[in-house]
């Protein structure tokens, strides 16, 4: 007898004997349901892999905020690096920190990554950049004030910290 081929999606082919039925009670009904079967496994375990790709790069994006605001704190009892908020149009003076990865549970007016001290007559608000989750951050800092902060993953972050008032001021960050 003669074979022929059927197409079975795309390119790949099976084949079958002239003459012999599809249905049950086939020699090539085995062989058929085998391949479907693997077509099926694969077909699932690649959109399952690609759930979990997916799910994972959505789940870690760029470094996301470990940065947190302790108390606050004034210059007199501060002891770590310092960033000061100056001018009418304000600014950060420095605008790039370096501080010590400090956790936020440790997170205290004593122990923290750097501060941010106000010596602008107006009370200021930080606030964080979109990367790092946006919105205001931590308390308003009064004139003559600081606020504690602490950020615990190391390494450079590119303006996390901007300012309510001037979002064009920008603070950079780098933990160690």
């Amino acid at each position: 007898m003669g074979q022929h081929r059927l197409p079975i999606s795309g390119h790949h082919h099976i084949s079958r004997r002239r003459g012999t039925p599809d249905s049950s009670g086939s020699e090539n009904d085995g062989h058929v349901m085998r391949r479907t079967a693997y077509r099926v496994a694969f077909v699932t375990s690649v959109a399952l892999f690609s759930l979990i790709v997916a799910d994972s790069v959505e789940a870690s994006p760029a470094p996301r905020s470990t940065t947190s605001a302790g108390a606050l704190i004034s210059a007199k009892n501060s002891r770590g690096p310092k960033v000061a908020i100056r001018g009418t149009n304000p600014v950060f003076v420095p605008t790039l920190v370096t501080g010590k990865s400090v956790s936020s549970s440790q997170c205290s007016a004593r122990d923290y990554s750097f501060a941010v001290f106000n010596r602008t007559k107006v009370t200021q608000q930080l606030e964080l950049s979109k990367s790092q989750g946006g919105g205001d951050f931590g308390d308003p800092i009064p004139p003559s004030d600081g606020l504690a902060i602490c950020q615990s993953k190391r390494g450079y972050y590119r303006h996390p910290i901007l300012l309510v008032n001037d979002p064009t001021a920008k603070l950079a960050v780098k933990i160690t």
